[in-house]
C-alpha cells in the first residue's frame, strides 16, 4: 500500500489559480441605493441608456447606487479619455475639411462640463442616479457621472459598442457642430495662449480705457497681435473681457466660422 499523504498520495498538489480581472473593481462596497433586484436595476439602465449591462458593478458605481469614490474617480477619469477619442474620430469623419483647429476647438467644447451637464439631463440619466450621491459629487456632478458611464460602458462592452452609443447620444442630445463660435461658453484667451505655445507664437494684447459717448461708465478696447499683426479687436466692461472678445473674434474669422474676414492669419 502506498504510504497516504495530505496532498492525496503520488498525485502532484493541484494549486488553485487566482483569477484576475485587472478592470473589474476589487473590494467594491454593497450597493447603498436599490432601485430593484439586479434584473430591474439592468432593465432600468437598459430603458435610458439603450444598453443590458453585464458587469452591472461597473454601473452601480458610475450611479451612485455603490458609493466607491475611488472607484468612481478611476472610471470618470477613464471616460473622460475615451470621450476625447470618441469625439476626435466623429468629428474627423463629419467635418472632412475642417482644419486641426476648428476640429480641436469643437472637440474641447462639446467635451466641456457645459456641454456634459446639459446632456446629462437631455439622456435621462438623472432618472437613475442616486440623488445623495449627485449632492456628494458637488459642482459638475452630472458630467462626471456621463464620464464615468462611458468609462463603465467601455469596460463592459469594449470601443466599438460605445462609440456607437456616445455618438448617438450628440447626435440626437447635444448641441450641433454647426453652431456659430458666438454661442460657445469657453475660455477663447486661454485656448489660444496654449496653442500659441504649442505653435510658438508670439501672442500680446494691446488694451486702452475709453469713454463711452454720453456716457461717464468706461469701456476697455483690445486689439489682440499674433506674431506682430494686429488680427483682432474686442471690446467690453472689463478689461479680460474685451481681451477674451478679441480672442473669440479671431477664432469666428481664422477658424471659419464666419464668411467675413479681418485678418490674414489662418490657422494651420
Amino acid at each position: 500500500m502506498l504510504p497516504s499523504s495530505s496532498n492525496g498520495g503520488t498525485n502532484p498538489p493541484k494549486k488553485k489559480l487566482r483569477q484576475h480581472r485587472a478592470t473589474e473593481p476589487d473590494s467594491t462596497p454593497k450597493p447603498t441605493y436599490h432601485p430593484g433586484n439586479a434584473l430591474t436595476r439592468r432593465l432600468l439602465i437598459y430603458r435610458v441608456l439603450r444598453i443590458f449591462p453585464l458587469r452591472l458593478t461597473l454601473y452601480e458605481i458610475a450611479l451612485g447606487w455603490r458609493c466607491a469614490r475611488r472607484h468612481f474617480e478611476r472610471l470618470e477619469f477613464l471616460g473622460d479619455r475615451i470621450l476625447d477619442g470618441i469625439l476626435g474620430l466623429w468629428l474627423y469623419q463629419r467635418l472632412p475639411r475642417a482644419s486641426e483647429g476648428k476640429l480641436s476647438l469643437l472637440r474641447s467644447w462639446l467635451g466641456s462640463r457645459h456641454i456634459l451637464d446639459q446632456m446629462y439631463n437631455r439622456i435621462g440619466i438623472d432618472t437613475l442616479t442616486n440623488p445623495n450621491w449627485v449632492r456628494t459629487l458637488g459642482k459638475h456632478a452630472r458630467g462626471n457621472i456621463l464620464e464615468a458611464l462611458i468609462g463603465a460602458i467601455y469596460l463592459d462592452r469594449g470601443w466599438k459598442r460605445t462609440y456607437r452609443l456616445v455618438s448617438h447620444w450628440y447626435q440626437q442630445h447635444g448641441p450641433s457642430i454647426y453652431e456659430s463660435v458666438h454661442t460657445i461658453p469657453f475660455n477663447f484667451k486661454g485656448k489660444l495662449f496654449e496653442w500659441a505655445q504649442r505653435k510658438q507664437w508670439t501672442i500680446h494684447f494691446e488694451t486702452v480705457e475709453k469713454a463711452e459717448p454720453h456716457s461717464q461708465r468706461p469701456y476697455f478696447h483690445a486689439t489682440l497681435f499674433i506674431n506682430g499683426e494686429p488680427v483682432s479687436e474686442g471690446t467690453g466692461h472689463r478689461k479680460k473681457e474685451a481681451e477674451e472678445n478679441a480672442a473669440r473674434r479671431w477664432y469666428t474669422i481664422a477658424l471659419g466660422f464666419s464668411s467675413s474676414s479681418s485678418s490674414s492669419h489662418q490657422q494651420e
